[in-house]
Order: C-alpha cells, then sequence, then structure tokens
C-alpha cells in the first residue's frame, strides 16, 4: 500500500472511514490525497464535516448542489487547500461562492452545462494555478475582467452560453492560453486584446451567427494553427490573415455573408484545411495557386431547388489553381462553375478525390486522364455535360447520375479498380465502350 498515492470514493461515509484507517494504520503515506466522485449527489451543499483530509479531485457532477458549501465557507476552504480538480457538471449549481478564489492549487475548474448559473465571481481571477476552466452551457451573461490574470490558464472553453456577447479586454492577458473555444455565443465581435496572445493555437466560434466582424489585426495571432468560424455574419476576413503563417486548418462553413477571399490568402503556407462548404464567394484569388501545403479543399453549395435558378456570377478558378500540387480532395459541388474546366487539370496530381456536381459545364478537359490516383469522380446533376474524356485507370468511383445531357463515355476497359459506376437517368447514353467484361 506504500504506493498509494489516490483513492476514489464514492460516498461520504467510505471516504471517513478511509480516513479512520489512515489514521490507524502506519503503512498509509501521511499525506495521501483523496479523489472523491459523487455521481447524482442528492444533498443542496455539502455537509459541514465533509472529508477533513485533504481531497484532490472533487466530481459532483450531476448532482443536486445548488451551493458548494453553503454557511461553510470558511471551514471548507481551509480542508480543500489541495483541490486540484473541482468538477460540477450538470449540477443544480446556482452560484460559485466568492472563496472559490482561496484554492489556490486548483488546476481545473469545470462547470458544463449548470443550467442555473449566471455568475462567475470576481475572485476567479486568484485561481493563479488554474489550467483549465471550462463554462460552456450556463447562463452566464459576462466573464469578470479578472479572468485576464489567470496567467497559467491554457483551455478556456465557454462555448453555448447564448447570452455571452463580448469578451472583456483583459483577456489579452491570458499569457498562457492555447485553446478558446466561444462556439455558439453571441458574439458581435472580438476585443483587439484577443490578438496579443502570444501562444493560442485554436480559435473556435461554430455557430455565432452574431458575429460581424474580426479584428483587422488577427494577423498577430502567429501561434494558430487552426481557425474555425462557422455560420458567423462576416463579409470578409482581414487582410492580416495572411500572416498566419502556423495555420494548418481554416474553417468558414456557412458563413453565408462572406463574399470573398483576401488576396494574402496565398501567404498560408502551412494551411493543410480550408473548408468553406456554404458561403457567397465567387472567385479566388489569383494568389491561391500559392497555397503549396493545401491538401483539402471544400467549397460546396447546397444545389438550387430549381436548376435554372443560377447566380448571377459563375464560379471562377484562377489560372494559378494548377499549381495545388498537394491537393488530394476538391469538393466544389454546385458552386456555378460554367464553361470549361482547367485545360491543365493534370498537375494536380495528388488528387484522390473531386466533387464536382450541380454546376454548368459542358465539357471535362481531356488532362482529366492524367490524375494518376484519382479515385472518386462525382459529376452527378451537371445537366449540361455532354461527354466523357479519357478517365484515369485509378477510379473506384464514377458516378454521372441525372447527366440529362450526356451522349458519349470514352473506353472504360483501362478502369480495373471501378467498383461503382452510376448512370441513373443518363438516357442519352447508348453504348459505354470498355464494360463488355
Amino acid at each position: 500500500a506504500m504506493g498509494l498515492s489516490a483513492l476514489s470514493l464514492c460516498t461520504p461515509a467510505r471516504g471517513n472511514e478511509a480516513q479512520k484507517q489512515s489514521k490507524s494504520n502506519p503503512t498509509l503515506p501521511p499525506m495521501i490525497e483523496f479523489n472523491y466522485t459523487q455521481k447524482s449527489c442528492p444533498m443542496k451543499s455539502l455537509p459541514s464535516d465533509f472529508c477533513s483530509r485533504k481531497v484532490a479531485v472533487l466530481d459532483l457532477s450531476e448532482s443536486k448542489i445548488e451551493q458548494l458549501w453553503g454557511s461553510h465557507n470558511n471551514k471548507f476552504i481551509g480542508k480543500l487547500c489541495s483541490l486540484k480538480e473541482l468538477s460540477l457538471n450538470h449540477s443544480a449549481l446556482e452560484e460559485v461562492p466568492d472563496s472559490i478564489g482561496s484554492l489556490e492549487n486548483l488546476e481545473k475548474l469545470s462547470l458544463m452545462c449548470c443550467k442555473s448559473l449566471n455568475r462567475i465571481p470576481d475572485s476567479i481571477g486568484n485561481l493563479k494555478s488554474v489550467s483549465s476552466f471550462f463554462i460552456n452551457g450556463t447562463g452566464i451573461k459576462e466573464l469578470p475582467r479578472s479572468i485576464g490574470s489567470l496567467s497559467n490558464l491554457k483551455h478556456l472553453l465557454v462555448g453555448d452560453n447564448h447570452f455571452l456577447s463580448k469578451l472583456p479586454d483583459s483577456i489579452g492577458g491570458l499569457d498562457s492560453i492555447v485553446e478558446l473555444k466561444m462556439d455558439g455565443t453571441a458574439m458581435t465581435d472580438l476585443p483587439d486584446q484577443i490578438c496579443s496572445l502570444k501562444v493560442i493555437q485554436k480559435l473556435e466560434m461554430k455557430k455565432c451567427e452574431s458575429l460581424g466582424t474580426l479584428p483587422k489585426s488577427i494577423g498577430s495571432m502567429l501561434t494558430l494553427t487552426t481557425l474555425i468560424i462557422s455560420e458567423a455574419n462576416i463579409s470578409e476576413m482581414p487582410e492580416s490573415i495572411g500572416m498566419l503563417e502556423n495555420l494548418i486548418v481554416l474553417r468558414l462553413d456557412e458563413c453565408k455573408q462572406l463574399h470573398k477571399l483576401p488576396t494574402s490568402i496565398g501567404n498560408l503556407k502551412s494551411l493543410q484545411q480550408l473548408l468553406m462548404n456554404e458561403t457567397a464567394v465567387t472567385h479566388l484569388p489569383e494568389s491561391f495557386g500559392m497555397l503549396s501545403s493545401l491538401m483539402v479543399l471544400r467549397m460546396a453549395k447546397k444545389p438550387h431547388l430549381h436548376y435554372k435558378e443560377k447566380s448571377n456570377k459563375p464560379f471562377e478558378l484562377p489560372k494559378s489553381f494548377s499549381n495545388l500540387s498537394l491537393l488530394g480532395e476538391f469538393d466544389a459541388r454546385a458552386l456555378e462553375i460554367s464553361g470549361k474546366i482547367l485545360d491543365d487539370f493534370e498537375k494536380l496530381s495528388s488528387l484522390e478525390i473531386l466533387k464536382l456536381g450541380h454546376n454548368h459545364f459542358r465539357n471535362l478537359p481531356s488532362s482529366l486522364r492524367g490524375l494518376s490516383i484519382l479515385k472518386q469522380l462525382i459529376l452527378s446533376d451537371c445537366k449540361e455535360l455532354k461527354s466523357l474524356p479519357p478517365l484515369p485507370s485509378s477510379l473506384v468511383e464514377v458516378n454521372v447520375a441525372n447527366c440529362i445531357a450526356l451522349e458519349s463515355v470514352s473506353d472504360l476497359s483501362n478502369l480495373e479498380s471501378l467498383r461503382d459506376l452510376n448512370l441513373t437517368n443518363c438516357e442519352k447514353v447508348v453504348d459505354i465502350p470498355g464494360l463488355e467484361n
């Protein structure tokens, strides 16, 4: 038993019993720390005689706890000075006591989905050891200014707080923060001070429908590797975004007011994934071909209910697009691509997945055959497409369903890996050479 360092207990009675044993048994280390877990605890506050020995982890998730220690503030704080983790997720907690600021060794505070909680006390700023603070899904309307004093905080999750409309300017004081998630909040903008976060790697704002602008100096967040903004009301990205030289993932899905990307986008040398389905972007800047690390590009839209309802601006691929030599997946369904596709498509030598369904081009370039590792070709509902050129032998799936103008298909005999060929409603196609066997 000398190697024992943590003991998980399920009830207060067992906790007290274990403490008596530790006093009477000299083989137990004198500084033993307890992990106390009581899921669905029926008490509304902890009893005054709760756990007299050191507690390292206190988990009261899904409990009826409304107040942590009721009127026993002073008694409790002395006992809980060794507390490192405190979790009250999905509990009935109504308030966080001011005395919580005395828990100087606390490293993790998790209050997720405490629906009755609507305020965080200023004393939270005294928790100098806290590295993780999770308060998503509560009723809070603001964060205290003192939160900027949490110099060791690495992970801050404030998502799904539907009344939280702004961050305090003091947010710039979070010198250690690497992850900040604000999904589903009522943010309209972000304070400029957020751009001074020195080591942040992930900034996430999904379903922030009120977010209308981003700070002009967002490019100062040089350590950022993941930037996720979805279902927001932004119309453009700041030019400074091109300074994010370490950015690997940029997600802008369903930002339906976003109508263009800045020229500086081409400077994102580390960018591997650009996910921007359902935006209003109608062209890519010529600098786009400079994205030398780009592997995944998703720009699909939901097809129009009626095919004839075309956008005023057909989508244009820049001439530099074929320079994306590492691009493995390109999804451009219903993007309003008209006319002809780029002739030098074979330069996209890493392409494995190509989705061009619901577009308006009539022909595909003969260079398509040069895509030597292409596995999936989706052309469904391209209702003006008249012919299929020779295809790469690597293809596993070809889908030309509902291509009602399609008349001719080239010889498919070289497609030895082909498993799925969908020609549904291609009524003008009478001969498919190469399918005899």
